[in-house]
């Protein structure tokens, strides 16, 4: 009945043969064996138990599979079909474990506080499993390299040193990418997939745990190879991934792990985990829990609540909470029950003393203009890797893997050679000043002075490039904040282009790397070159560590374009709540500067991979579109009892996730008009009445009804009732009349009007009237309704005109009865029309066919086997696809009813709604499907996330322009 492909056909030579579909065409190509392309017409059937599969025609060694998306939406909206209503029933019965008489849902709360505090605790753990590793093959390499530095330093023979850091990072390299060609989803920092899923996007192989593998493996080998990539990114990743696995409480890796509790096993449950998994992970990285959960709400999820806060924020404070008390257990002497310590990323504690001020207000119009800087740079630097990112995606990406596997490889070599060769080459060596030679007594940034690198340097100085290159990157933003010796000009420059140009080219290749760390860096750099000049340029009293972090938070800003979440996560690194207003102004800025340019990196990537993701509001310059402009017309539909033969071809032949239940039914059951049998008992007593005065003399009048015009001319007062006050529709409900001239001023004011019904343009003409007495509901005319539903929706109501009399002399000649053949053409304009009931999802049909759920034809459909919602969602979230299940032949003819199944009251919305109204609504309730439904409760469209998408958005503007311009 639509644009899909049924027809009961007949060809020969189909021992070969494949279908071509087109939506957009009325007509299907088939190709047969023989070469000739013939038309079928797609079939137009009242029942869908009549329709028949080409496909069923074909042999099984053709390949009839549409093209599957490559992104599918989540649906975070509840199907309250009625297995989710028994088992909402079923929640609120008391439980006979539970010695008070509370519900199942307090039972079930309690085990959802119990999950977020696994998720908090696991994600500490995969932290401190990170970083433990980290720091051991860390501390190898570079104690190894520096230890042959002096040792070959004196024969002249450094190159041995750069060989030998090279092997080093080789290994790891070669380590992290074959992690990363395993599982290519581990490859980044996973915060665009993070945010695509927390969006509504369902990105492959995003949560499994292979990629939680290779991810958290992979990162720990690329942080120790060199790369300039941070392992913060990544922690958010590995949060959002236990998230998603904790609470399913299966694996589908792991078949005998099943510990068949299904209550949390749905899109909308698995969204709030993943949010505090990936809240989780950021107190992880960063020592904030605040920050974490304003990362959740800011970045990533479109649905919020009080109760996710708590429960998100709980879940953030547990990750930060164990990863501190294993830090402080392993590193700390067994120190278990001091839980002092920050997380991955230490800021240190920024103290400047007596004679000095962190800031002061003078200092802020420099951050402003180092907040233009930062987002400068974060533009250009955003702009770099969008160019190089679409040249991986061109060449690298369809190529073996083996491709990005070198690339990798080669960038670990690059920069091993460029680092070693820059610290040996062009580091400067600084001279300690007075009493910066050992940290003072109680420094709580006396790390800083025993990872200064003296790299051909003499013992009273050390070289300040080495310093920065030959460290973790979280020491080297530790010493750019809180080093009291002051880092030469042309160091810091070399250290900010070169970083820059590595960073630039390693984000986006096939290795775990985060994002925040390697910008970090970058803008600290920038920050303390700021504060350097200044002080040569007779700047007093500031401190250098300000400028390092205001730069940090410039560039960072620039490159990311976060604002509240960020702002606050440096507050909670620093521990320093007076630099909440420089940090929020300066964030503000670089985000200003750099959307003069381009978008953010994450945002990039994620336009880049083509992900149909869904910004905060729809476009301004876009209000005027409404639903219909927007929507789907070609719908695919099954009726509430249909064949199995229908159902499978249905799913086999197309690659959508819903289909709308409807019904036919007339289209004056639908509008409510009343029914011909009704019509005529109405008649036969008017006519009746009219006979008994009909034998009086003189000039009488004869009233001319007929019952057939009478069905249609009803639905004419429909429209001109609503033009009446309330005073005439009272007097003729009392059986009065109004007068001709006011009946006539009614209708010739509809005449030639264009009025909308279920947001369709419908045209009424309305008739003139005729005699020269009063009327009361009563005129002749004809008018002319024609609507004209798009796709597979078309009903052209011809001559419905409002209740005819006429009053004419008992000498004229007028038939009181039409013909049976005009009859019969008047009774055309009663249409069948398609009654929404609900919709119903492609995983549920295919469990129903799996289960085998339907009954014989001559049965009632209560004889069918009955699911429960355990059953309906026992696969989730991997359903099987259609083409694996084997429907035998003898169960093509067996009827399914669906009704039980379907969600009978989705969100629906009008033709007419404006944009944002719809744009609103689909995103803050997570929608997947929306059904539009005109006035009279017919299913006329569907919206999906592809129709709210910006460049659908522009495409369909444009052609309504152009048709406008026509």
């Amino acid at each position: 009945p639509q644009s899909h492909l049924w027809r009961r056909c007949k060809y020969t030579n189909t021992n070969t043969c494949a279908i071509r579909m087109d939506d957009t065409s009325p007509l299907a190509q088939v190709s047969t064996a023989s070469g000739e392309m013939r038309a079928v017409a797609r079939g137009d059937s009242d029942r869908s138990e009549e329709y028949e599969s080409l496909i069923d025609k074909m042999t099984d060694n053709i390949a009839v599979r549409p093209k599957i998306k490559d992104y599918e939406s989540l649906d975070y909206d509840n199907c309250y079909n009625e297995p989710y209503i028994e088992l909402l029933e079923q929640y609120s019965k008391p439980r006979k474990c539970m010695r008070t008489s509370q519900p199942s849902t307090y039972y079930h709360g309690m085990v959802e506080w119990i999950l977020v505090f696994l998720i908090g605790a696991g994600t500490g753990m995969v932290a401190f499993f990170i970083d433990y590793f980290v720091t051991l093959l860390s501390t190898a390499k570079f104690d190894t390299t520096a230890h042959y530095v002096t040792v070959f330093q004196p024969r002249g023979k450094l190159i041995i040193c750069v060989l030998l850091i090279t092997s080093f990072n080789f290994i790891y390299g070669v380590v992290a990418a074959i992690l990363t060609a395993i599982e290519p989803v581990a490859a980044g920092s996973g915060i665009p997939e993070i945010k695509c899923y927390l969006n509504g996007v369902r990105v492959p192989n995003v949560g499994r745990l292979k990629t939680l593998i290779a991810k958290a493996v992979g990162v720990l080998f690329s942080v120790s190879g060199g790369y300039l990539v941070g392992k913060e990114g990544p922690m958010i990743h590995s949060g959002a991934i236990l998230g998603a696995g904790i609470p399913q409480l299966q694996s589908v890796s792991i078949k005998q792990l099943d510990l068949k509790y299904s209550v949390f096993r749905s899109d909308r449950y698995k969204r709030d985990f993943v949010a505090a998994g990936a809240a989780a992970g950021v107190s992880a990285a960063f020592g904030a829990p605040i920050g974490g959960t304003l990362f959740s709400l800011e970045e990533g999820s479109s649905f919020w609540n009080q109760a996710l806060t708590w429960r998100v924020f709980f879940c953030a404070m547990t990750s930060s909470f164990f990863l501190n008390l294993l830090r402080q257990g392993v590193y700390a002497s067994s120190q278990w029950f001091n839980v002092g310590s920050p997380g991955l990323l230490d800021f240190g504690q920024f103290d400047c003393g007596e004679h000095c001020r962190l800031w002061s207000l003078s200092d802020l119009a420099i951050f402003i203009l180092m907040g233009c800087g930062g987002g400068l740079l974060g533009a250009l630097f955003n702009s770099i890797n969008t160019r190089l990112t679409i040249y991986r995606l061109k060449h690298l990406a369809k190529r073996h893997a083996i491709v990005r596997f070198l690339e990798a490889v080669l960038i670990g070599l690059v920069t091993s050679v460029l680092t070693f060769g820059s610290t040996l080459s062009l580091g400067s060596c600084v001279e300690y000043a007075n009493g910066t030679l050992h940290a003072p007594s109680g420094d709580p940034n006396s790390d800083v002075y025993s990872h200064r690198r003296q790299y051909l340097c003499p013992n009273s100085s050390f070289n300040d490039l080495g310093s920065l290159y030959l460290n973790v990157e979280e020491m080297a933003i530790k010493q750019l904040f809180h080093e009291p010796n002051r880092f030469t000009i042309s160091s810091l420059v070399c250290f900010v282009v070169l970083f820059f140009l590595l960073a630039v080219w390693t984000y986006g290749a096939g290795v775990p790397s985060g994002l925040f760390v390697p910008c970090l860096s970058i803008g600290a750099a920038y920050g303390r070159l700021v504060g350097e000049l200044l002080k040569m340029a007779g700047y007093r009293n500031l401190y250098a560590g300000s400028f390092a972090l205001i730069g940090a938070a410039s560039f960072l800003g620039g490159v990311v374009r976060m604002t509240i979440s960020l702002c606050v996560i440096l507050i909670e690194s620093t521990n320093q709540i007076s630099y909440g207003l420089p940090l929020m102004v300066v964030l503000m800025v670089a985000k200003w500067v750099g959307d003069l340019f381009n978008i953010g990196l994450y945002d990039v990537h994620v336009e880049l991979k083509e992900v149909p993701f869904l910004e905060w509001e729809s476009p301004l310059n876009m209000h005027s579109l409404k639903a219909e402009d927007i929507m789907e017309p070609n719908l695919k539909y099954l009726y509430p009892h249909t064949k199995v033969r229908s159902i499978c071809g249905h799913l086999r032949t197309t690659c959508h996730n819903a289909f709308p239940v409807v019904s036919k039914t007339s289209y004056s059951k639908l509008v409510g008009l009343p029914t011909l049998p009704t019509l005529d008992q109405g008649v036969q007593r008017i006519r009746q009445a009219h006979e008994e005065t009909s034998a009086r003399p003189g000039k009488s009048r004869r009233v001319t009804i007929n019952s057939r015009r009478n069905y249609r001319i009803y639905s004419q007062h429909i429209d001109v009732s609503n033009q009446l006050s309330g005073a005439e529709k009272a007097s003729l409900d009392r059986g009065d009349h109004i007068s001709q001239e006011r009946f006539r001023k009614v209708v010739d004011s509809g005449r030639q009007r264009a009025y909308s019904v279920g947001g369709h343009r419908v045209s009424t003409v309305p008739g003139t009237v005729r005699g020269s007495q009063d009327v009361g509901l009563a005129s002749e005319g004809r008018s002319s309704v024609s609507r004209s539903y798009p796709g597979h929706i078309q009903s052209d109501i011809q001559d419905s005109v409002c209740f005819s009399t006429e009053f004419v002399d008992e000498e004229g000649e007028d038939d009181a009865f039409a013909s049976p053949a005009a009859e019969e053409r008047e009774v055309e304009g009663d249409r069948q029309v398609l009654m929404f009931h609900g919709i119903i999802l492609r995983s549920q049909l295919v469990t129903l066919l799996k289960k085998r759920v339907w009954c014989d034809e001559d049965q009632l459909c209560t004889t069918q086997p009955r699911l429960t919602q355990e059953e309906m969602t026992e696969e989730y979230p991997r359903y099987s696809d259609i083409h694996d299940i084997d429907v035998p032949e003898e169960a093509m003819e067996k009827i399914m009813d669906v009704t039980r199944y379907m969600n009978p009251c989705p969100y629906t919305i009008l033709p007419l709604a404006p944009l944002p109204y719809v744009f609103n609504l689909f995103r803050t309730m997570g929608l997947r499907h929306l059904v539009v439904v005109d006035s009279h409760g017919q299913a006329i469209g569907m919206i999906t996330r592809h129709n709210l998408t910006h460049d659908f958005l522009h495409e369909r503007m444009e052609e309504l322009r152009q048709k406008k311009d026509v």
